[in-house]
């Protein structure tokens, strides 16, 4: 008798394990031990702000966040794309770009992207003109006929500098361009004297080595009064905002900049599940205290900045369905953000359309 009990127990145990085994794994796999953010290269600003980020995350949610840098937008969003990776930190211009399906995203393996912002960082001067201290060219007007640089394959630093062009009524035409081999030859193009204008950060190490050079640096005023310039700005690179700063290379109190920004964001594709980019705002969230203190930039990084609505209200890329119900659960999300984030999808629904229609 006994040794029937004995056998009726363990088949009671193989049993139960075989029908909680796919339930515990189903928990398992709603959290993952290691998840991917790609960024630029390491060196650069970009790689150590998402490495903060990692660390933020890490300590906010158990997740092991890998970092991975890459050189292009492309490369940025192709692991995102095949379902290889979850996240991309990088600038705003390079996620509405391949939202829009402009520039290096037109061609016909790519087209627009469905992407989602899962957390939104402060505006900041990415995108902001200069020029060399000694040069002639002291307003943006005086692009006229200089030469720009683009890099080949980057064609969001063509977008920025045409939505510059725009808001002084010039044409990508009125100016010429100039081949760079990378984006971290730009800088050094000015310096040297191969293209007579760029764009920078004015906190960059590269816009400090121009500022401390024998021609020294100057900002390219935009000025924020000029409604009508913007509005054609705007058009043009949907993705700058109006930036005022009195921190950087060359700027002071009394030589302040009214120049232009553009966020930097975590970006995801829609199909990334829900209980991650839900996980990674609330980690970035609670962990402020800890994220502050590893970079300057971050101070910024709260909820408030997150959803300010000077961007979100006019922001092309929808925030992630995951942020969003952690928005809802802390009281932030309003009926304004749905609304903005509503017309964000509509436009979303109808580029795809589009593209499908054209193909």
């Amino acid at each position: 008798m006994w040794k029937k009990s004995i056998l009726f127990f363990f088949v009671t145990l193989f049993l139960l394990g075989m029908i909680f085994q796919p339930v515990m794994g189903q928990e398992k796999s709603a959290k993952p031990k290691v998840i991917s953010m790609t960024s630029l290269g390491v060196g650069t600003v970009s790689h150590v702000l998402a490495s903060g980020l990692a660390e933020t995350i890490l300590a906010g949610s158990g997740i092991q966040v890998r970092v991975e840098g890459q050189g292009t937008s492309v490369g940025r969003l192709i692991p995102l794309q095949k379902g290889e990776g979850e996240l991309s930190f990088m600038p705003l211009f390079a996620g509405t770009e391949a939202a829009l399906g402009w520039g290096v995203f037109e061609r016909p393996e790519w087209g627009p992207q469905p992407l989602r912002i899962v957390w939104l960082g402060p505006n900041m001067f990415n995108g902001q003109p200069f020029v060399r201290g000694n040069s002639d060219i002291f307003a943006l007007k005086d692009i006229k006929g200089k030469k720009i640089p683009r890099v080949p394959g980057m064609t969001v630093t063509e977008n920025i500098f045409i939505g510059l062009l725009a808001f002084v009524n010039l044409t990508k035409d009125d100016v010429t361009w100039v081949p760079v081999s990378g984006i971290g030859k730009i800088n050094e193009a000015v310096i040297e004297g191969t293209v007579d204008v760029a764009s920078s950060n004015p906190g960059a190490p590269d816009a400090f080595k121009q500022a401390s050079s024998p021609a020294g640096i100057r900002w390219l005023q935009v000025p924020h009064d000029d409604k009508a310039g913007w509005t054609r700005l705007f058009e043009k690179a949907p993705f700058m905002f109006p930036m005022y700063g009195e921190e950087g290379a060359g700027l002071s109190k009394e030589k302040p900049l009214w120049g232009v920004g553009c966020p930097n964001a975590i970006h995801a594709y829609a199909h990334l599940s829900g209980d991650i980019a839900y996980t990674v705002a609330k980690a970035v969230d609670n962990q402020y205290d800890k994220l502050k203190n590893i970079h300057v930039e971050f101070k910024k990084y709260t909820v408030a900045t997150t959803l300010d609505r000077a961007i979100s209200d006019k922001m092309l890329i929808p925030y992630h369905e995951g942020s969003i119900k952690y928005f809802k659960e802390i009281g932030k999300w309003t009926p304004a953000h749905e609304a903005a984030n509503q017309r964000a999808l509509q436009l979303e629904k109808e580029r795809m359309a589009k593209w499908k229609a054209k193909r």
